[in-house]
């Protein structure tokens, strides 16, 4: 009699287990069909190119020349040309004609505060005193 028993819960956890599973894959399926079908309806529609004005000859003989300085001693060469097509291609991605963008030289700081730092650093100086350094105990 308890061997019955025993055989009956096990049939009946067996078909609700069966039954739990069918149930949540249905619903794992129903929603990806709606995410797909809602992707469809609300995809953006691809945008037109714009067409790509070209300078006319007088405006490319006015365009600004970019002009860098000479490098200082330690500091990398920058290449000139590399500098105009990074400006053009930042009026490109600000919708600005290409004449729009100035490009400025900005001269490294000095190394003076590097250099006291590290003075203070040989100089034995606590560790409170040093920015990122922790006392030891």
């Amino acid at each position: 009699m308890q061997a019955a028993l025993g055989q009956s819960e096990l049939q009946q956890a067996l078909t609700l287990t069966l039954v739990g599973v069918g149930v949540v894959a249905s619903a794992l399926v129903i929603l990806m069909l709606t995410v797909i079908a809602l992707g469809r309806l609300l995809r953006d529609k691809p945008a037109q190119p714009k067409p790509v004005a070209t300078p006319s000859p007088a405006a490319a003989a006015t365009a600004p020349v970019v002009k860098t300085a000479p490098p200082t001693a330690g500091e990398p060469a920058e290449d000139p040309l590399l500098v105009v097509v990074l400006a053009a291609a930042a009026a490109a991605a600000l919708g600005r004609p290409a004449g729009s963008v100035r490009v400025r030289r900005f001269a490294r700081a000095s190394d003076d505060w590097v250099a006291a730092g590290r003075r203070t650093l040989m100089a034995g100086a606590p560790a409170a005193l040093v920015p990122g350094r922790k006392p030891s105990p």
